[in-house]
């Protein structure tokens, strides 16, 4: 496969990313599922580019299989909530936790179980159109896919709606790739 046929590839795939994220659709991605992307990406690129000349053995990519897996088992429970912003995903969680009589005390950008041995529930927000929830360490309580499944349910019900600012920005980037890659 040529190497411009290839960009090609990424670009449309950052482009298709993008005009799914322009949708407003509110989507559930697993962190795991990423990391396997981005590192299947980078492997495929350094096979791609190892030569005769390289100074990289090409037994030397077998070394780098570990990262990825130690990458998925700290990320294991960790998700990205897209076209949805902070406040959004806060307020779903706090009135599932009440529902569910489970008590809870707020930290920050983190929710914590108090009758659960101080568990966290911590979020990050990236950009204003999508959010980090991680579950990490809850994942091992019984009440995990209960609460995992009926966050997804109620974010994806609701019908608050924000700026899809980061479709916009796979969208110009793969535009941009495209441009690029055949001028």
């Amino acid at each position: 496969m040529d190497s411009n046929y290839f960009a090609l590839l990424i670009a449309v795939i950052i482009v298709v990313k993008g005009c799914i994220l322009l949708t407003r659709k509110k989507i559930i991605v697993k962190k795991e599922y990423i990391i396997i992307w981005v590192i299947t990406l980078i492997l495929f690129i350094l096979a791609r580019n190892i030569n005769v000349y390289s100074s990289i053995p090409p037994y030397g990519l077998i070394l780098l299989v570990p990262i990825p897996l130690v990458l998925l088992r700290t990320e294991n429970g960790a998700h990205y909530l897209y076209n949805v912003n902070h406040k959004m995903v806060y307020v779903i969680l706090t009135m599932l936790l009440q529902e569910k009589d489970i008590d809870y005390v707020e930290k920050g950008n983190t929710v914590v179980l108090k009758e659960f041995d101080d568990k966290e529930i911590t979020f990050k927000k990236p950009s204003s159109d999508h959010v980090e929830i991680s579950l990490k360490e809850i994942r091992n309580l019984p009440l995990y896919e209960e609460i995992k499944e009926e966050l997804k349910a109620r974010i994806k019900k609701n019908d608050e709606v924000v700026f899809p600012r980061t479709g916009v920005t796979y969208l110009i980037i793969g535009i941009a790739f495209i441009i690029l890659t055949y001028v």
